[in-house]
């Protein structure tokens, strides 16, 4: 009987005569092969062999080094147990999933390239309007250029909130209260005048809101008009670049207007 390695064919060694053959081989199962011997070379032609499977990181390489895994393993399997045919077939089927994982991801990245490419091409049409995005300052440009869009989010539903508006000195210029708002976005519109129905001055302003639940404060946030200056792609998606405000993403944007 004859078996067969990666790097060729190998026969059972017979001893010279005299020669003590315990020390170059080794019993595989004396209790139930009844003393078969092999040859440490056999492990070390697989050894051998499987150092120099390439080593690339594509669902190629990986099918090329399971392959050749799985024939080594035929090859020099337990001639008194052999695979049994759903084991092989068992993990030709995991290979394949790998595969098909691969190529499902390589699928999903080209998607994100493509949607995040379509994203900054959608946000270009917003250079040079005006958009309510999260922030605290903006520019006033005057009660003569009608109303003012602001606006604000609550974390959770508010029993009152107060919307304080204050100039460059820190002097609050204009105060509203709301009464029993549910959480999510809210907006208003202001005149640009103070409590006397008098002009306020055009300049930046400072928005600020002070929400309360039955005496206990509800986390907010403050929406205030800016310019959109540019667009910027960057390695998270499409970023819009705002006067007087950090860059926000269009999902930010919460109204243009």
């Amino acid at each position: 009987m004859m078996l067969k390695s990666l790097t060729g064919v190998m026969s059972w060694p017979t001893a010279a005569k005299g020669e003590d053959t315990s020390k170059n081989y080794k019993t595989v199962d004396d209790d139930n092969t009844g003393g078969v011997t092999a040859s440490a070379g056999l492990m070390d032609g697989v050894k051998n062999a499987t150092a120099n499977i390439n080593d690339e990181s594509t669902a190629d390489g990986t099918e090329d080094r399971f392959l050749k895994l799985l024939v080594a393993q035929m090859r020099n399997q337990d001639p008194m147990n052999p695979m049994e045919n759903a084991e092989v077939t068992s993990q030709l089927a995991q290979i394949s999933t790998v595969r098909g994982i691969e190529s499902m991801n390589r699928s999903m990245a080209a998607f994100t390239a493509s949607a995040a490419q379509n994203t900054a091409l959608a946000s270009v049409s917003m250079i040079g309007k005006k958009v309510l995005a999260p922030g605290e300052k903006f520019e006033f440009d005057g009660s003569q250029k009608g109303d003012t869009r602001l606006g604000f989010e609550l974390n959770a539903k508010a029993s009152t909130a107060r919307v304080d508006i204050s100039n460059e000195r820190g002097e609050i210029v204009y105060s509203h209260t709301l009464e029993n708002l549910e959480a999510g976005a809210h907006s208003l519109a202001w005149d640009g005048k103070d409590a006397n129905g008098r002009p306020v001055a055009a300049g930046m302003m400072r928005m600020s809101v002070t929400a309360l639940d039955d005496r206990v404060a509800v986390e907010s946030k403050t929406l205030v008009p800016v310019t959109v200056t540019g667009v910027a792609q960057t390695s998270t998606g499409a970023m819009l670049e705002l006067d007087h405000a950090k860059p926000v993403s269009p999902a930010e944007a919460r109204l243009i207007i």
